[in-house]
């Protein structure tokens, strides 16, 4: 059992909500701290979007799953399950209520009525319809939109948009990347989500033993049939795949920061046989697990 993961966990039980400038706004400014990071399995009607000021560890976007750090900035759609895992490490409790995530929660539907009026606000609405399954950016400079997030945490009213405008404006011209690949999302019930997060727990502590369905279903104590179910209408991939990409991404993170064979890699991430690990790899990451040590070299270098 990895106890980094258990003791990340504990950390993020509660998950907190301090939202800032609480009004009638069509924005909503929302900062998480250390204990929170979106602590649970989630989706809500709104789109978000998050920029990591501290902290480091690994988030979910329906069937992705990827490292994030500060400067990540991600655009998560309307409906669309997502979490935050920070690293036991970046939350450091003598600096438990430092600032750690900013987020923008917001209707994607208002730029589609506007834009029937202001042609100017197409962009902006194919930024967020494309966005439906998660977006990456890589901007060419992260602090124009920390400076535009504290504007927008500062403001008010009409000079609260046009901030807001501003960085919407200014995010359509960046680098991105597609994160999920499903795209059929709905607005899941409460229990759905409980259960599925507490799957996903199960399996974070766990990843590196063999676990199949049924050890999970026992766990979360529902059949192993309807399990299957809940977890596959809310992250658009089967358990088996869920666990392999979990796998598949610990994988990567030792062959970034270690300097262990691929071999252990391979059985420390929770596979048997290194011919199974290498095809996954291959398929998950488009590249052997050398080639992508030898990249992440290169890029460290």
């Amino acid at each position: 059992m990895d106890e980094k993961i258990v003791a990340t966990r504990n950390l993020l039980v509660t998950p907190e909500l301090p939202a800032i400038n609480e009004t009638n706004s069509s924005i909503r400014y929302i900062e998480h701290g250390a204990s929170s990071a979106q602590a649970t399995w989630h989706c809500h009607k709104e789109v978000e979007l998050h920029l990591v000021v501290a902290s480091s560890g690994r988030f979910f976007i329906g069937d992705y799953i990827g490292r994030y750090q500060p400067g990540h900035l991600v655009l998560t759609g309307a409906n669309l399950p997502h979490i935050w895992i920070a690293d036991p490490d970046s939350n450091d409790q003598s600096v438990a209520s430092a600032l750690k995530i900013k987020v923008l929660n917001f209707n994607g539907d208002m730029f589609e009525a506007a834009s029937e009026q202001v042609s100017e606000f197409k962009d902006i609405v194919n930024l967020v319809r494309t966005g439906g399954a998660g977006h990456e950016f890589h901007p060419r400079d992260v602090t124009i939109y920390t400076r535009l997030y504290e504007r927008i945490a500062a403001t008010e009213g009409l000079e609260k948009m046009i901030a807001f405008l501003e960085l919407m404006n200014n995010l359509v011209t960046e680098k991105k990347i597609s994160l999920s690949t499903a795209r059929d999302w709905q607005d899941f019930a409460g229990p759905t989500l409980r259960v599925v997060n507490k799957a996903i727990d199960f399996i974070l502590m766990n990843y590196g033993e063999k676990i199949r369905l049924e050890d999970v279903a026992q766990h979360v104590r529902i059949s192993p049939n309807r399990l299957s179910k809940f977890f596959f209408e809310s992250t658009g991939i089967k358990y088996i795949d869920f666990l392999i990409k979990v796998r598949i991404s610990k994988a990567c993170e030792q062959l970034k920061t270690s300097h262990n064979q691929i071999t252990k890699i391979c059985y420390d991430s929770g596979f048997t046989n290194v011919s199974n690990f290498n095809r996954h790899f291959l398929r998950i990451k488009g590249m052997t697990p050398k080639q992508y040590r030898d990249q992440a070299t290169l890029r460290l270098g």
